[in-house]
């Protein structure tokens, strides 16, 4: 973790608790996104892509050939639902993991389901159970990355009626969050800590809108290394 004088270097902190609403706004939305974050979300990405070529084609298959071994894995090899990056609204994919009898129980307005609550082993196919342990079912969302919906670090795409409730100053700093396929709150899996999901979260956002390009890419670089100790430990489920 950054300490605070680096942090707040700029001066930028401080001047943030003195802004309107409408001012942090309108200061957030010029800070486009660095130019070193974005060149190693396009290279990180790329690279991954073709290291798990193999996986594109081992998944699909599993799950078709898990659909015909036991009737009730059946379904699509993707799943997709309407998320938030930033302002704007995209659909975000998945390998399915989920039986397709429980998501079709389980509507949630607009078609949406809460697909993070059950994803526990009775509700999981066969193949699903093994991918999620090894997160390999957000594999999908390296071509989000690739076109700029996403980040390698980032907040956890937003559902849709999460994004519309958050109101004032969080509201604000959020919509101008890209996404992220891993962050703070991923990286921290395992480890003792007395903050909220929710408060990892908003620091990860703050910290985004607060840091230098080079400080910003310290910072995700720890959280990506932390991240690979996670995903090494295949505490996906």
């Amino acid at each position: 973790m950054l300490s605070d004088d680096v942090a707040d270097s700029s001066g930028y902190g401080e001047q943030r608790g003195r802004m309107t609403d409408s001012e942090l706004a309108t200061t957030i939305e010029q800070r486009r996104i660095p130019f070193l974050k974005r060149l190693t979300d396009v290279v990180l990405a790329m690279l991954l892509t073709l290291l798990c070529l193999p996986l594109w084609i081992v998944i699909p298959l599993a799950i078709k050939l898990s659909g015909i071994i036991r009737p009730e894995d059946r379904g699509t090899v993707l799943r997709h639902e309407v998320r938030y990056s930033g302002k704007q609204p995209f659909d975000c994919y998945k390998f399915r993991v989920i039986k397709a009898s429980v998501l079709e129980e389980e509507p949630l307005g607009h078609g949406l389901v809460r697909a993070k609550t059950l994803e526990g082993d009775a509700n999981c196919t066969a193949v699903g159970k093994w991918i999620k342990k090894w997160y390999l079912d957000e594999l999908p969302q390296l071509l989000h990355i690739l076109q700029g919906r996403m980040s390698l670090v980032g907040p956890r795409p937003f559902r849709v009626e999460d994004y519309g409730e958050r109101r004032g100053r969080e509201g604000v700093e959020i919509r101008t969050a890209r996404a992220g396929l891993t962050g703070l709150l991923q990286s921290y899996k395992g480890i003792p800590t007395t903050k909220s999901t929710h408060e990892l979260e908003m620091e990860y956002i703050r910290m985004s809108q607060t840091l230098s390009s080079f400080q910003l890419w310290r910072y995700d670089t720890g959280i990506l290394l932390r991240t690979i100790r996670v995903f090494l430990q295949a505490k996906g489920i």
